[in-house]
């Protein structure tokens, strides 16, 4: 276990990040009830150790310092709690709500929270689409986070309405994020949307991550996103 927090901390320092040993306590905790938890209900692929710290861990939080003090968060597709849990534990000051239509996945999300007392964090079980017609979630948060969801395309209709006026939208994205881009003009427009910039970060040694972040520049027109399946089946290019 002691090897394992050491591991931990010294990979989080190697990205530039600074954790202390609590911190770290409960990662290794985050990541043997992880692997218990899949053996019965499948929430990931990555289970060894090593490649957990760095692909889910590390790169949950490499955004870390994109969001504002005390910022409201919604998270987009959570699944098993990536990058929303990682991005609590390194930034305790922010609230959190993770979304996803997997309850099975999201059963591993409330029993971490409530096993390890985590405040300012809540887990809400629906479709991205309905939720987002929600008076209570519809333009009500500082930024929204989405790992592995959708193609950009897809993704800008799904998150643009839950982000305030002054929000911001933060996309996870690989390599051929500059492909998806090429495909926003329309769904920009239809949301009254834009992209305000790209940043890149590496995850050492040597694996590039960038993240687009969008955000608004009118209102959201009421009717996106569009529900019952549209979204994914017929995106606007």
């Amino acid at each position: 276990m002691e090897k394992r927090i050491n591991y931990i901390i010294n990979r989080f320092a190697l990205n530039g990040i600074d954790i202390d040993i609590d911190t770290a306590e409960l990662l290794e905790k985050l990541y043997v009830d992880m692997v218990e938890y899949n053996e019965n209900i499948n929430i990931t692929a990555i289970t060894q150790f090593e490649e957990v710290v760095d692909k889910h861990f590390i790169d949950s939080v490499l955004i870390a310092d994109m969001i504002p003090k005390n910022a409201t968060v919604m998270d987009l597709g959570s699944g098993g709690g990536f990058p929303a849990l990682p991005l609590k534990l390194v930034r305790p000051d922010l609230n959190i709500v993770m979304l996803d239509s997997v309850d099975k996945k999201l059963n591993f999300i409330r029993q971490t929270i409530n096993k390890y007392n985590i405040e300012g964090c809540a887990v809400l079980h629906g479709r991205i689409e309905d939720v987002a017609h929600s008076m209570q979630h519809r333009g009500m948060y500082d930024v929204v986070t989405c790992r592995s969801l959708a193609r950009l395309n897809e993704l800008i209709e799904y998150s643009v309405p839950f982000i305030k006026d002054n929000g911001v939208v933060i996309a996870y994205k690989g390599k051929t994020y500059d492909e998806e881009i090429a495909e926003c003009d329309n769904v920009l427009h239809a949301l009254n949307a834009n992209i305000c910039s790209v940043e890149h970060r590496v995850l050492q040694p040597d694996i590039n991550r960038y993240y687009v972040l969008i955000n608004k520049c009118g209102e959201t027109p009421k009717q996106y996103p569009r529900t019952g399946g549209k979204v994914h089946k017929s995106p606007i290019k």
